[in-house]
């Protein structure tokens, strides 16, 4: 038996001052002295007035005492609040969830009650209760009163998120005590067979559930939205995909930058395509007609990268191979009148960020700080310069990989070394050398790489997870996110279907594992028994 209010000792030594203090009271009895009074009228008044109290040395009335002492000592239990101490109890979380799927009609509420219900008769502590969202948040701890959920609850509603459960949950799994723990999911949230099977073999998880809660069905919404390269060649311009499920025939409204885009979509084996967009770094957004019952993952945007032609200044003595790559690329233009120079390849970039031909033969890259480095790896990691080597036309050739040497400085810059460009090594002529130039050029001049797809809950590809302020690898939740360059990245709602399993078992109503009674309600029940007993033992004359 442990208490809450006080400790063991603190209680014992209570418990024996009221038995004392009782005992003590038992003790005395009324003494009378004698009063000349001239009229008998008055007498009721002086027998009262003339009362006094003395100890007397036999104890009388032990039925009486016995009676005081026992409600003074339910009393004392109650106030202490005790509970009893159980090595195989259990521990219990509630987890609600917070996600988008639960904000289809009154699903929210629903599951709202039936935790307030459950957690009124856990006991509190061994409770906890977690709102789900974009992630796990602790709403009521252990030892609170059930009764401060309902203030706690009325400022919280869906996310427009995936759900948290499933991370919460193997969370749990990593600081389970030993005596387990039992966790009720209170909503929808998808829980997955694998999640099950990391779990130790001491928590056991249940869904909660009303007997009358519909189960989600027939929703429709935007699977996925991306973003790649215009098929066209257009460098300005980029192709947009939808993927929708639940509606065979949707009916799309877009803007572009706020604006109606008028170009209809081109259906391709069950996917949208929006062709030639203009990648003037606005916002692509797609919303879904129909009158969905769920319209948080009815919407989806996406912001377009900011693409302009780039002209570069080519110096004197500089192989001829770089004017004919700009020549080749529609997003390149040769510096000259009218085209102030964005970039140069020179010997010395005169202060321009600048593919810089220096002897030697090796590649480095000059980055302000740790954000640029990671966002030149992403850009050159796709072209193929791990596959370049020399010429085997000597011996000592043999075994060469070329490689990038990534250097930190004030200003960022590109250095490549003469002897690349040479007959000796094969760079010129692979296939990595346009891509390698055209990398670097739109990494010099800053321009945006395509952002191919952002959606919440799941990770960004690395150039844009990279360059998210916070260090964002998963946006949490649907909304616009800042990135330490000022830009803005779009986040979208995957659609929202119900699993096609659920590995958790359903209970209906309150959970069958309910907590111990409350022992000090009981104590203050009897108490007011035990004095009800006394005050008809003394109506009858059978204590004083």
């Amino acid at each position: 038996m442990s208490f809450l209010n006080l400790g063991a000792g603190a209680f014992l030594l209570g418990l024996a001052a009221i038995a004392g203090g009782l005992y003590l009271l038992q003790r005395l009895r009324i003494q009378y002295r004698e009063v000349e009074v001239v009229t008998t009228l008055f007498w009721k008044q002086a027998v009262e007035e003339t009362r006094a109290r003395a100890l007397v040395r036999r104890f009388r009335h032990p039925l009486a005492y016995l009676l005081a002492l026992a409600i003074g000592a339910l009393i004392w239990l109650a106030l202490a609040e005790p509970r009893p101490d159980r090595d195989d109890e259990v521990d219990y979380v509630l987890l609600l969830d917070g996600s988008a799927g639960m904000g289809w009609g009154d699903r929210f509420a629903r599951a709202q009650a039936l935790l307030k219900e459950e957690a009124a008769r856990l006991p509190a502590e061994r409770r906890s209760v977690f709102f789900c969202g974009s992630e796990a948040r602790l709403i009521l701890d252990r030892g609170e009163e059930a009764y401060l959920l309902e203030p706690r609850l009325e400022s919280l509603s869906p996310l427009p998120s995936p759900s948290s459960i499933e991370r919460e949950l193997l969370s749990l799994g990593g600081a389970t005590a030993a005596n387990g723990l039992n966790v009720f999911v209170v909503g929808d949230g998808e829980v997955s067979e694998a999640t099950m099977a990391a779990l130790p073999s001491n928590i056991e998880v249940v869904r909660l559930r009303g007997e009358d809660t519909p189960v989600l069905e027939n929703n429709a919404g935007i699977a996925a939205i991306g973003v790649a390269e215009a098929a066209g060649g257009a460098h300005d311009r980029v192709d947009v995909m939808v993927d929708v499920t639940g509606q065979a025939e949707p009916d799309f409204a877009v803007t572009l930058g706020d604006r109606p885009y008028g170009p209809a979509a081109v259906a391709e084996g069950g996917v949208y395509f929006w062709r030639d967009v203009p990648a003037r770094g606005e916002v692509f957004e797609v919303s879904l007609g129909g009158g969905d019952p769920l319209p948080a993952d009815d919407r989806a945007r996406i912001r377009l990268p900011s693409r302009n032609t780039l002209s570069v200044a080519v110096g004197e003595g500089i192989s001829p191979l770089f004017r004919r790559l700009i020549d080749a690329d529609p997003g390149l233009v040769p510096a000259g009148d009218g085209n102030p120079p964005t970039v140069a390849i020179a010997t010395d970039g005169g202060g321009l960020p600048a593919i810089e031909i220096v002897a030697g033969d090796g590649i480095a890259v000059i980055t302000e700080g740790e954000q640029a480095r990671a966002d030149a790896e992403a850009r050159f990691a796709a072209t193929g310069l791990e596959r370049v080597g020399r010429k085997i036309s000597t011996g000592d050739d043999a075994g060469f990989t070329l490689a990038v040497d990534y250097q930190q400085g004030a200003k960022r810059g590109v250095r490549l070394g003469a002897d690349l460009l040479g007959d000796r090594y094969d760079f010129s002529s692979s296939s990595a050398f346009p891509l390698f130039v055209s990398a670097a050029i739109r990494w010099l001049a800053g321009s945006d790489p395509v952002q191919a797809f952002a959606a919440a809950g799941e990770n960004l590809s690395l150039a844009e997870q990279l360059s998210v302020a916070g260090a964002v690898v998963a946006p949490p939740r649907a909304g616009d996110y800042q990135s330490v360059d000022g830009e803005t990245i779009a986040v979208s709602l995957r659609a929202i279907e119900p699993p096609l399993a659920d590995p958790l078992d359903t209970v209906s109503g309150a959970s069958s594992g309910g907590g111990w009674p409350a022992i000090a309600s009981w104590c203050i029940l009897l108490a007011l028994v035990l004095v009800g007993a006394d005050w008809i033992l003394f109506q009858k004359g059978r204590i004083p």
